[in-house]
């Protein structure tokens, strides 16, 4: 996702006292909404702890995850520098703990600060860019490649590397089936045949990486 901070990089002083006074401090519990589909958003949230999905209602009654958000990460400037209603559902994956200010504010301080709005236009360019990788993702490839795919991109955006070049990733099955738009019996399987494969290792709600350039191969990425 984009970088941390990005939002706040060089704006004015009057821009950063502004947000400094009318910041709200939000909790949110697992499985609780951040925003919602089809709904304004009245407040732009920036993560402080935790990790949260944006991910989409799937036509088949499933969903499709699309991102993880990570602390430094905004949720809902899209729809607010739209003037639209949310097209997708933010929601908290842990415990997520938001520093939030209202839609008002952020319009107000985006048409008065150019930095701020420039840094805006970036965020909502990688975010263009991220989406277009996730369609490339989700409608090219076997499934064993999409999930290798998926994987591997987790690792390089959130991964914990360890000397031995192994990454773990915290990352669920059921959120992978939900990366790929298969099925859990489907992402089980085929992890399960990779750990036979010694590939990867996977416990509750984590997956390393213990053979990345083997992955890679599966994922059609290697060189």
């Amino acid at each position: 996702m984009p970088s941390v901070d990005l939002l706040l990089h060089d704006v004015t002083p009057r821009t950063r006292e502004i947000l400094r006074t009318q910041c709200r401090q939000d909790r949110f519990q697992p499985g609780e909404d951040l925003l919602a589909w089809g709904i304004a958003p009245d407040r732009l949230h920036r993560i402080v702890e935790g990790r949260a999905k944006i991910w989409r209602p799937g036509a088949d009654g499933g969903s499709v995850l699309l991102f993880f958000l990570h602390p430094g990460d905004t949720a809902g400037l899209v729809p607010i520098c739209r003037n639209r209603t949310a097209v997708a559902n933010v929601t908290a994956g842990d415990a997520v703990v938001t520093a939030s200010w209202p839609t008002a504010t952020i319009l107000a301080l985006l048409r008065d600060d150019r930095q701020m709005a420039a840094n805006a236009l970036a965020i909502v360019s990688r975010l263009v860019e991220l989406l277009a990788l996730r369609i490339e993702d989700l409608t090219s490839g076997r499934a064993d490649q999409q999930l290798a795919r998926a994987l591997l991109r987790l690792a390089g955006e959130d991964g914990e590397w360890g000397d031995s070049h192994e990454a773990t990733v915290a990352v669920t099955r059921q959120d992978l089936a939900d990366m790929t738009r298969s099925t859990l019996h489907t992402a089980s399987r085929t992890l399960s045949a990779w750990e036979g494969r010694r590939l990867v290792r996977s416990s509750r709600g984590r997956v390393t990486i213990t053979d990345p350039a083997a992955l890679a191969a599966i994922a059609g990425l290697a060189a």
